[in-house]
């Protein structure tokens, strides 16, 4: 069996600004197979992605390919030469280049004829390849940076697949899509490790990760926890080794709200239209209120045309009684609504700069005085962010994208909070992370419920939709169809309005 690995390494080490991300990992990915590699934020599951696919150089240690020790200077050498293929958690699309540009970007020359390169052929060739992938409905000629989450990586595994790859290695992949799309990838994913090549699935939804895997190798601080195979993959037991204890089910979500004012309404809309959406409803002090569906029914929409990101066609938005006016993010903020997307990296965070510089920017008002920033209060407000939430960081002047998912969605959360808005409007705001991490913003969302802040939450995961909210509004075709509330949220009820069975 051991002659069947594709991919080793021996005691790899990485280490960021002092900070060891990988101490001595030493782990095995044979053909035929799909390993996933499972752990906290921060276990370094991505770095570990990233050295492997070429982005990172790393500090001890070797990688060996078919038992040969191997060298490769970049992701384009690991990826032509050895065929080692990731789609990464963050998005490596450019946002200005078109989804064809994109695509072919560094292979264009296969498209070049008589001088010139024909658009017209990659764009057959790109709409051929979707076509035997059953990507459908996704428009070639369009900007990245226009793409819906789930198109983009969508479009981001066409991709690696068209390399016809020896290694795959997907870095959170299902995180914005359907369920639908997800099981479209498992088939490819099959298929892949049924002719023989080697995959590497990376993923917090453990419900997946038992679903898809052959193999699971758990990392924790760095190193490696544990190598299941076969029957030995169990839940309990990839999280007792992810996290170093045995934690029950029933405590990964707060209980529900008992003390909520249905007379209190905080907010409430009337008659949102626009962008395919047409929705009335309203939040009640101390609830939380999710709205859930299958992918492209609306649920993201409202919340974007609630903070006037999207804009509206019809609608009227009462705050705490009062009529307010939203036609911008500017608005919304200055009435009290604070959004918070799920497209992390591309929507919130100054991903240049610093964890300082992007915890200050939203709260400069608050530690400023007659135009003048007070350092010392700003210095204080983020020391107090840092340790409320347990953001770990190698120093304040560390650049952002060197922290882990779960430390970055806490840099965004507590930033907000800070500004005590009325309302909250989270779009998955748990996507991309771990258990521990889950648990947390959980525990974050119903403390903010409790202190009669307005929590209005879209969730994605079946189950944080049964688990988490206080009430759920069931949305298809840009409509509510079914309200859910206490018991009544049942995975059973949920599906039933899901499907148009309710």
């Amino acid at each position: 069996m051991m002659s069947n690995i594709y991919l080793a390494t021996e005691g790899i080490t990485k280490t960021f600004s002092g900070v060891k991300a990988l101490d001595n990992v030493s782990i095995f990915i044979r053909n035929g197979e799909v390993t996933s590699l499972v752990g906290e934020n921060g276990a370094g599951k991505s770095t570990l992605a990233k050295i492997i696919s070429g982005i990172y150089g790393y500090d001890k240690g070797k990688i060996l390919i078919n038992g040969k020790e191997t060298k490769y200077r970049n992701p384009l050498e690991a990826l032509l030469k050895y065929r080692i293929a990731c789609v990464h958690q963050d998005s490596t699309l450019i946002p200005e280049m078109n989804v064809v540009e994109n695509f072919f970007l560094e292979i264009e020359n296969k498209f070049y004829r008589k001088g010139l390169i024909s658009y017209s052929t990659m764009k057959a060739e790109l709409q051929r390849f979707l076509r035997d992938l059953n990507f459908n409905n996704i428009d070639v000629d369009l900007k990245a940076k226009y793409l819906r989450p789930h198109e983009a990586k969508l479009i981001e595994f066409a991709k690696s697949l068209y390399h016809e790859p020896n290694l795959l290695i997907l870095d959170e992949v299902t995180a914005p899509l359907s369920r639908h799309e997800v099981d479209l990838i498992f088939d490819h994913v099959k298929s892949l490790k049924n002719s023989g090549k080697a995959v590497v699935f990376i993923s917090h939804r453990l419900a997946e990760v038992m679903d898809i895997s052959d193999r699971v190798i758990v990392l924790r601080e760095g190193r490696v926890a544990g190598d299941l195979e076969g029957n030995e993959i169990e839940r309990d037991q990839i999280i007792k080794l992810m996290i170093g204890k045995d934690v029950v089910l029933s405590k990964y979500f707060p209980p529900r709200a008992t003390n909520i004012n249905s007379s209190k309404k905080i907010l409430v809309v009337k008659n949102l239209k626009g962008n395919g959406v047409d929705v009335s409803f309203d939040l009640r002090e101390g609830e939380i209120l999710a709205f859930a569906g299958l992918g492209g029914q609306g649920m993201s929409e409202v919340l974007r045309m609630i903070y006037g990101i999207l804009p509206k066609e019809t609608g009227e938005i009462y705050l705490d009684g009062k009529k307010i006016e939203i036609k911008n993010p500017r608005d919304a903020i200055r009435h009290g609504l604070i959004y918070i997307s799920e497209s992390r990296e591309a929507e919130e965070l100054f991903t240049n700069l610093t964890v300082k510089d992007n915890i200050s920017v939203p709260i400069l008002d608050k530690c400023s005085k007659k135009g003048m920033i007070m350092r010392k209060r700003m210095n204080e407000l983020i020391t107090n962010i840092v340790q409320t939430f347990s953001i770990k960081a190698p120093s304040l002047d560390a650049i952002i994208m060197q922290l882990s998912g779960g430390n970055r969605q806490k840099v965004i959360i507590g930033r907000y909070i800070i500004k005590e808005p009325r309302v909250f409007l989270f779009a998955n705001p748990t996507v991309g992370l771990d258990i521990r991490t889950k648990m947390e913003v959980y525990r974050i969302l119903r403390d903010l419920a409790n202190k009669c802040v307005g929590v209005i939450v879209y969730l994605s995961e079946l189950s944080e939709v049964v688990n988490l909210p206080d009430r759920v509004l069931v949305m298809h075709s840009g409509r509510i169809v079914k309200e859910l509330t206490g018991e009544e949220i049942t995975e059973e009820n949920v599906l039933k309005a899901y499907f148009g069975a309710a």
